[in-house]
């Protein structure tokens, strides 16, 4: 492992992204509390929130119902998926104005890597990328900027001045830069990890901060721990790739939804628009679906999906589930799986 003594990377984390997507696109929504939800439901959790909201103490996963208890009339957006794909493709392409795109770790997170004579005008690069983002994307989406000597460190930087921020942890501030940081906004201290640690008696960054890696590798039980003690003191790591397998998407059912047409509706969500921007992308060798219930026995009939699920699936008939299974696949009574390979062969690979 090398230790860099200067800051090499440049992390941008976009604030509340769905939601400043929406309040770009859609006045109404500017400079008031607002929330996206996967769909039109009032039941629904919100996967995104304005910072206006977030100043009320709303936060992601709140239900709208339980909002509008409190807040009447508060704003709620759809979520548009592929409106914020399109605008996250064109974020790519300002901040590749500024500086080469490294790694794009999520549709509102994008790592750069910067050169040894761009690291001392850190600020000026700062300054350039936001102002290009603001006139080429739009003012409400605003990035919160961060840098340090490897990706880790730049990440929490980029975490600690929420929103439009902007925060460089240089190697000389370590590890005194992040006394203040609190354990839940390391990446990779997860709620289980805290009780594990907080049983450990490390209960603060500076105590961890305090360890070794080989303490750290046993608190883990992996070699993640050792990797994290390294990032955390300004070592360059770098993960092993891992080749992603499977795609999987789950949704419970709101109470709106619970009957036949809402989770007609809901399979034909997940089969045709989840998985269609997903094989246009990836070599899908099948689809299928399943749904669980704790219901008693009763018959379900097959859930045909728009497009490809539509095309592909064989009729499934009628089938009684047995009582006391609390899980019931949607495939023919082989226990096949509900294979479309063909027809999804046939929709996108034209």
């Amino acid at each position: 492992m090398q230790k860099p003594s200067d800051i090499e990377t440049l992390y941008i984390d976009f604030d509340s992204f769905f939601a400043s997507v929406e309040q770009q696109l859609v006045p109404a929504y500017r400079d008031r509390p607002m929330g996206v939800l996967p769909l039109d439901s009032p039941y629904s959790g919100f996967i995104a929130v304005s910072r206006e909201a977030k100043a009320l103490g709303i936060t992601r996963g709140a239900r709208l119902i339980d909002v509008r208890k409190e807040y009447p009339g508060f704003p709620a957006a759809v979520a548009r998926h592929d409106v914020y794909i399109g605008i996250h493709h064109k974020i790519l392409q300002t901040v590749g104005q500024s500086l080469p795109i490294h790694k794009v770790w999520s549709i509102d997170e994008v790592e750069c890597r910067l050169m040894e004579n761009e690291r001392a005008n850190w600020l000026g690069l700062a300054v350039d990328i936001r102002d290009n983002l603001a006139r080429e994307v739009g003012p409400y989406i605003t990035p919160s900027i961060g840098f340090g000597p490897n990706q880790l460190l730049a990440k929490i930087a980029a975490e600690m001045d929420k929103p439009n921020g902007l925060v460089c942890l240089h190697p000389r501030d370590l590890p005194r830069a992040l006394s203040h940081v609190k354990l839940p906004d390391i990446p990779g201290i997860g709620r289980s990890m805290r009780v594990r640690l907080e049983q450990a008696g490390i209960n603060s960054v500076q105590k961890l901060m305090g360890l070794s890696g080989k303490q750290m590798r046993a608190l883990w039980r992996s070699v993640e721990g050792e990797r994290l003690w390294a990032g955390l003191h300004g070592y360059r790591t770098e993960k092993p790739q891992t080749e992603r397998r499977m795609f999987g998407h789950g949704r419970i059912l709101s109470p709106d939804w619970r009957n036949r047409a809402g989770v007609r509706n809901c399979a034909e969500h997940h089969l045709g628009n989840g998985p269609e921007r997903r094989v246009r992308v990836r070599a899908v060798q099948s689809l299928c679906l399943s749904v669980r219930s704790c219901a008693p026995a009763r018959t379900f009939r097959r859930l045909a999906g728009n497009k490809a699920s539509t095309r592909a699936a064989s009729s499934l008939g009628e089938y009684q589930y047995p009582r006391g299974r609390d899980e019931h696949p949607l495939c023919p009574h082989n226990g096949q799986s509900w294979h479309l390979y063909r027809a999804a062969r046939r929709l996108y690979w034209r």
